[in-house]
């Protein structure tokens, strides 16, 4: 089954991180107050940029759940993630941000946005054989969760 990710969800990272490169490509050719000629020519570019960015990230971000793990599309890179190799889920961290922080087990933190329904949510406490935090603690006591 192919879920999706809340469009808000990426625009807002988008945005955000738009708008910090937008200040420094404004700053490129020397602050100035009115903007010249040019200042509008580079901004204009880094706006039609950022849309195309965002476009793009709305329209390859998915997430397939299969019956042996989570698929996720991002641009033009697939990672699996089986359910027999995630061992731990922060649900405060998740229900708080809306976002699934798990551990695996070779120790590896991982987010995944989660999806308007929480489906990918709902499988992981499905279908993983999940412990508890002290034992995820002791077994990579390095991981700062």
């Amino acid at each position: 089954m192919k879920v999706t990710v809340a469009p808000w969800r990426l625009i807002r990272v988008y945005l955000i991180l738009g708008l910090f490169f937008g200040i420094f490509f404004y700053l490129i050719p020397g602050f100035a107050f009115p903007p010249t000629q040019t200042h509008w020519f580079i901004m204009g570019v880094w706006f039609v940029t950022t849309l195309i960015y965002i476009l793009v990230g709305i329209f390859t971000n998915y997430y397939k759940i299969e019956k042996d793990g989570i698929l996720q599309h991002r641009f033009t890179k697939n990672y699996f993630f089986r359910y027999d190799e995630i061992i731990y889920v922060d649900e405060e961290y998740t229900k708080k941000h809306k976002t699934l922080r798990f551990v695996t087990n070779q120790g590896q933190l991982q987010f995944l946005l989660l999806d308007k329904n929480e489906l990918i949510y709902a499988e992981v406490k499905k279908k993983c054989d999940l412990i508890d935090e002290e034992e995820m603690n002791r077994r990579f006591p390095r991981l700062k969760i």
